[in-house]
This record gives structure tokens, sequence and C-alpha cells, in this order.
């Protein structure tokens, strides 16, 4: 798959529930609610998954504005 065919899957299994959504820490919360990952690790998923999501987020925007 291609960048391009990522995302559209991405938008495809996931759009409904993150669209709209701007704030990093807002979308990251609503893809640990659609079981995106758990947010914890006894479940599969990774501890603090929506605020680690967030950070990376903010992180990546400041360096795109650059």
């Amino acid at each position: 798959m291609n960048p391009r065919q990522c995302a559209q899957s991405f938008a495809n299994r996931y759009g409904s529930a993150v669209r709209g959504r701007k704030e990093p820490l807002e979308f990251a919360q609503a893809l640990v609610k659609i079981g995106f990952n758990t947010g914890s690790a006894v479940t599969g998923g990774h501890n603090g998954f929506a605020h680690y999501l967030a950070d990376i987020t903010t992180t990546v925007k400041g360096r795109l504005a650059c």
C-alpha cells in the first residue's frame, strides 16, 4: 500500500469517529474509545496511548511549521 492508500484505508475505517476532532488529545481519545488501541498494555494496547499519540502529533505539527 502506498501512503495515500493507507490514509484512505484509515479514513474509511476510523473517519467517522475522528472527523472534526481538531485537538490531538481529543482525536487520540476518540481512537481509544472505538478500539483502535485500548490504552492499556494489559489488554494489548499501549499504556497511555491517547497522551502518547497526542504528544507525537503535537511534536510533528510543530516540526512541520518550521
